[in-house]
This record gives structure tokens, C-alpha cells and sequence, in this order.
């Protein structure tokens, strides 16, 4: 919204959450092609955008939800018809541009940004039976890797070579020499984090700063001994979505509760937020919330006793950033170099 043409002067100010529109999830919804392939299993004919449009309102609500429930791997990146209706980079609404010159073109506006510190724990451990919990080891990460995440029918030539890297880094790298459950469940969180989420928000973060916009960034590091406790404490970090009850009425995790430490930072929150909306920035005189650099990358750690850090996973941006330059094929953008110059997305 604070980059299409067609909104981008509604906002002079924005909060940034749950993502960047430079993560793959985010650019490369197959949605025509889904849409398509549902009329066709619901026994349509034609291949008429209009008729098609005709043909899936005159269906049952409950219809539709079966065909794509049963029909359709949203979590399988191997499928063409993976997250099929997530989000889309219209060709009207963007201009026909890419994300990149439409944050270059675009009024640069105050931007708080977020990441939690294990986005990617839900997806991976919310409902892992406790049997596969107690034998998780390096041999689950390398066969997402090779099945999934770099898989040939994706990554093509590219495969061998990124799959080797992947593995070495997240599966290899300081392994322990006796089984740890533990320790590859955190690797994986991580790497799963770092393909939905992270490393493209770090993209955007920098590419905003170099083109002038205020930049605010943090990390959510804090999840209550209710939520631990419930996952076994196996995997350190805080998940996706867990912020949202702090900000909104909305529950994610039933099994959360707030104490006086997340009483204390949900108070944070409405503090800088509020203070971001009248201001345009979001430190008070108890929140040191530095603004974000390419150089320091300094950013709010949130915890119930808030700190500053620099250059939070260097090291795994660093690696990310080698094999972008290595190989044509992106795992963190799902297409090959010319593709995203062409804005891919089917």
C-alpha cells in the first residue's frame, strides 16, 4: 500500500510487520493458474477469465473450500500451487514495476519494521508429534533441503550446489557429535525463519534506508513460560504472529498467557507505536529506539528489559548474501535472477 501508485499517497507513515514484499510467499502467488485449475475441477469448460469468474460465483462457498483443501498443498514449495492465493504483484496496481524501483520512486515515509527472532517455530514445530520431536535430527533439515527448499524440479542446475551449501551451514556447521534433538530443531526454525521472512525483510530494510526512508527496526525476542512451556521449551525465539495479541484483540495462541513481564512490554509497544504516530518517531524517554542504518544496523531488542543491538545474525546474512551472488536460482525469492527482473509469478 505505501508503495503502489494507487496508495501510496493515503499513508504518511507506516508499521511493517509479518513479512516484506520482497519475500517469496509474498510475489509469486500463482493465483490465476489456482483459480483456473479449481473452475476446472469443479467442472467448468471454458477458459474465459469472465465466464470462470461467472461460473465459481454460482458455487457453493463449501464446494470450493473442499476442492482446495483436498486438491492443493499450500505448505509444499515442490508444487506449483504453493500458498495459491497468497499475495500478488499486480501488474495495475504496481505500475507494472518491480519492488525494488517502486521503493526508489516511491515518497519515502517513516517505517517501523519487525522480525521475530524465530518466525518460522510455528510452521515448523505446531503439530510435531512428540515422537518425532524426541528422534528430530540433521537428517530432517538435509531431506527438506533436498526435497523442498532447493529441490531440483525448482533450483535446476543450481540444485546440487545450493543443497550442499545449505546442508553444510544449517546441518553441518558446530554439529553435535551425539544426537541432539534440541539443536536441529532450532537450525531448522532458523532456516525455515530466514526463507519466509528474514533475510528478505533485511533486503528491503536496506534498500529503503539507501533511498532516504526513516527506517526503525526491531526484534521480538519474548514469548511467555506458557508458550515454552507448551512446545517443551525445545526451540528458543519468538514465532510468528505471537505479537499480535499485544497490539490487537486477537488471540493466536490460546495457550499464552500475560504476566507482569509481557504486561511490560505490551506496554512498550503501545508506547513507541503511539509515539511513531504522532511523531514519525517512535523513541520516548524509556525506549532507545536508534534508527536503522546499512552501516550499524542497530535495532530494538525486545525482551522485558529492552536493549539495543548491532548487526543481529551477521553471520547468516553474510551467507545468505554469498549465495545470491553464487547461484542464478534465489531459495529466499523462489525464482532465478531473470525472473524477478521480469516479475515471475506464475
Amino acid at each position: 500500500m505505501a508503495l503502489s501508485p494507487h496508495s501510496r499517497d493515503l499513508f504518511h507513515k507506516v508499521i511493517q510487520a509479518s513479512g516484506a514484499a520482497l519475500d517469496e510467499w509474498a510475489s509469486t502467488a500463482p493465483v490465476i493458474k489456482i483459480t483456473k485449475q479449481i473452475a476446472q475441477f469443479m467442472g467448468c469448460k471454458s477458459e474465459d477469465a469472465k465466464e470462470i469468474k461467472a461460473f465459481l460465483k454460482k458455487q457453493k462457498w463449501e464446494d470450493i473450500m473442499d476442492i482446495s483443501s483436498t486438491k492443493f498443498d499450500p505448505n509444499d514449495k515442490t508444487k506449483d500451487n504453493y500458498i495459491g492465493f497468497g499475495p500478488r504483484l499486480d501488474d495495475d496496481f504496481f505500475a507494472g514495476k518491480t519492488v525494488e524501483q517502486l521503493i526508489e520512486e516511491a515518497p519515502k515515509k517513516p517505517t517501523i519494521m519487525g522480525l521475530m527472532t524465530l518466525e518460522g517455530g510455528i510452521f515448523l514445530l505446531f503439530g510435531m508429534k512428540p515422537e518425532d520431536i524426541k528422534t528430530y535430527s540433521g537428517k530432517n533439515i538435509t531431506n527438506a533441503i533436498k526435497y523442498r527448499y532447493a529441490a531440483e524440479c525448482r533450483a535446476g542446475k543450481d540444485a546440487p550446489g545450493l543443497q550442499k551449501d545449505l546442508i553444510e551451514y544449517f546441518v553441518n556447521r558446530d554439529a553435535p557429535t551425539t544426537p541432539n534433538p534440541s539443536f536441529y530443531l532450532q537450525r531448522h526454525g532458523e532456516l525455515a525463519s530466514d526463507l519466509m521472512f528474514n533475510q528478505e525483510v533485511f533486503k528491503e530494510a536496506d534498500l529503503k534506508t539507501k533511498h532516504g526512508w526513516p527506517i526503525y527496526f526491531y526484534f521480538w525476542n519474548h514469548m511467555s513460560k506458557e508458550m515454552y512451556d507448551s512446545v517443551g521449551s525445545i526451540a528458543k525465539g519468538a514465532w510468528h504472529s505471537y505479537d499480535l495479541s499485544y497490539s490487537f484483540d486477537q488471540q493466536v495462541y490460546p495457550q499464552d498467557k500475560k504476566g507482569d513481564a509481557e504486561m511490560k512490554i505490551q506496554n512498550y509497544f503501545a508506547d513507541f507505536f503511539a509515539q511513531f504516530a504522532k511523531t514519525g518517531n517512535p523513541k520516548t524517554d524509556t525506549i532507545p529506539f536508534p534508527k536503522y542504518t546499512v552501516d550499524k544496523q542497530e535495532a530494538l531488542w525486545i525482551d522485558p528489559d529492552l536493549s539495543v543491538k548491532s548487526r543481529v545474525w551477521e553471520d547468516r546474512r553474510k551467507f545468505w548474501d554469498n549465495l545470491s551472488e553464487k547461484y542464478d536460482y534465489s531459495p529466499l525469492r523462489g525464482r532465478t535472477r531473470e525472473q524477478i527482473k521480469n516479475r515471475f509469478s506464475d
